[in-house]
């Protein structure tokens, strides 16, 4: 089983901050809290609502043996991907292959209408 994050982790964390108001989408109201020092506060409640959820998801993904495919659009997430792919005993190959797996994986969600199986 997995273990989730308190409510006081989570603060501990940072987790409750967000952008800088100006540049908040208007998407994400609903999720914030309000702001302080011009930055915007995550509701952090409802984050470990979600975030059990998606623990819960993945979780669930291990269980039925399908796979999870980690990607980072940014050049500071490669390593922290490669370190807990690693730690899940996964193997990861270079920058490319993640790329392609994206690419296919996409292309048969569309074609398949957003079913993904």
């Amino acid at each position: 089983m997995y273990k989730l994050p308190t409510l006081q982790e989570l603060l501990e964390a940072g987790v409750h901050f967000g952008h800088q108001v100006r540049r908040g989408h208007p998407r994400m109201k609903p999720y914030i809290y309000g702001a302080k020092d011009g930055v915007s506060v995550i509701d952090l409640t409802q984050s470990e609502k979600y975030l059990k959820e998606a623990c819960e998801f993945v979780y669930n993904l291990g269980k039925e043996g399908k796979v999870l495919l980690f990607v980072g659009t940014k050049k500071q997430a490669q390593p922290i991907i490669e370190e807990e792919a690693k730690k899940l005993q996964e193997e990861l190959g270079g920058q490319e292959v993640l790329a392609s797996q994206t690419e296919v994986s996409t292309a048969s969600v569309a074609q398949e209408g957003g079913k993904n199986e």
